[in-house]
């Protein structure tokens, strides 16, 4: 999946400093999101389906209504694969 699956880029924000892209391979897709600036900021993607927080591995099962929304700390990263 993070080899070999297609990559879309879902949040380039250089103002806020946010990245966010899905990977996609056959029928598994990840959603990873950068926050490298100083400050907290709130991202908004489309995500069907339940998505499972796996980095930081502290986080539960993450079900949205067509979108994964957080808030992503300063200088963090966090990654979702749908299950």
């Amino acid at each position: 999946l993070f080899v070999d699956g297609s990559i879309q880029w879902l949040v380039t924000d250089d103002d806020r400093r946010l990245l966010a892209y899905e990977r996609v391979l056959d029928d598994e897709r990840a959603v990873v999101a950068f926050n490298v600036s100083e400050q907290s900021h709130g991202i908004a993607v489309a995500a069907e389906g339940p998505y499972r927080l796996v980095y930081p591995t502290d986080g539960g099962v993450t079900v949205g209504d067509g979108t994964l929304t957080v808030q992503l700390p300063p200088r963090s990263a966090r990654v979702w694969v749908r299950e």
